[in-house]
């Protein structure tokens, strides 16, 4: 099974700190021993990327942590989806046809993108969300749910 990933689940995933990291990392460990293909979204790497540079100082990290953290915990492990001009298209439309607006367009660009790489099912920590902006086909869930 092709599985997508939210930055809800790339930001505990690196960090150790954060409330939902052992369930993350367990429920990933997992997935990965079934051999399932794990996929991420370009997008989500680059807004994770973004949270952890900019956090509160006390868990802050710098850019090359951040780099180095991404880096080690997805090159190997996920396949990377990119938004291509029909996935951007389809995102749009299927908020436009829900009348659903702004922010949400960066979710909707995570699930698209994951589904339109194969992924059936998408983890993330923010449920509700995306159930609100996945295509059709994409379950959405929790880790270890």
């Amino acid at each position: 099974m092709n599985i997508g990933i939210d930055t809800s689940c790339l930001v505990p995933l690196v960090s150790s700190w954060h409330e939902h990291h052992s369930a993350t990392l367990s429920s990933l460990e997992e997935l990965k021993k079934q051999n399932h293909t794990l996929i991420v979204a370009t997008h989500a790497v680059l807004e994770c990327f973004s949270v952890l540079t900019r956090l509160p100082e006390r868990i802050r990290i710098t850019p090359r942590e951040a780099s180095e953290r991404l880096f080690e915990n997805i090159a190997q492990n996920f396949q990377m989806a990119g938004i291509d001009p029909d996935t951007c298209w389809s995102a749009v439309r299927h908020m436009s046809y829900r009348d659903l607006r702004g922010c949400l367009i960066y979710d909707a660009i995570i699930a698209h993108s994951c589904a339109s790489a194969g992924a059936t099912v998408l983890l993330t920590w923010d449920v509700q969300d995306f159930l609100r902006v996945a295509p059709p086909g994409l379950m959405i869930q929790e880790p270890l749910s």
